[in-house]
């Protein structure tokens, strides 16, 4: 009994089978790929540093972007008592977040419970054009400021 009379189909007519499924399956992974290649060209993905400069520790409750919540809390961040020393103070007085958003200017929210438990919402502008970025942005009673893209560090 030959392979043709078992299967009810020629020999040569399942390698064109398995051809035609091997193809398909190569063309799917393709165009997953080109998808995900073009997605990234329009997304970019940076790092952001917040630092509480204020002299006081407070806590963050939040971190939008755009008006997309990326981090919520609350964690502690210290200030460092001696800014001009800040490596004396090991406790922790900076956190780090994953950016990754349509490659344009940004707007960073922070909420921030500050020591009297009060709470601060505020804002700066995040230039994410060309990433990958790594942004350091500055807390100070009541205002927040963010640097410029710093493509340094990210290597």
């Amino acid at each position: 009994m030959t392979n043709e009379h078992r299967s009810g189909r020629p020999f040569w007519l399942n390698i064109l089978i398995a051809f035609c499924l091997s193809t398909l399956l190569f063309v799917v992974i393709g165009v997953v790929l080109f998808v995900y290649s073009v997605r990234d060209s329009f997304y970019g993905s940076s790092n952001v540093i917040i630092w509480n400069r204020s002299g006081l520790d407070v806590h963050f409750k939040t971190v939008t972007i755009d008006d997309q919540v990326i981090w919520t809390g609350p964690a502690l961040i210290v200030s460092p008592k001696d800014l001009k020393k800040p490596y004396l103070d090991n406790r922790r007085h900076g956190m780090m977040l994953e950016l990754r958003t349509r490659r344009k200017l940004v707007t960073l929210k922070v909420l921030i419970l500050n020591k009297m438990e009060e709470e601060e919402t505020l804002s700066c502008t995040l230039d994410n054009r060309s990433p990958p970025c790594l942004f350091e942005v500055f807390y100070h009673k009541g205002r927040l400021s963010c640097g410029e893209c710093d493509k340094h560090f990210m290597h």
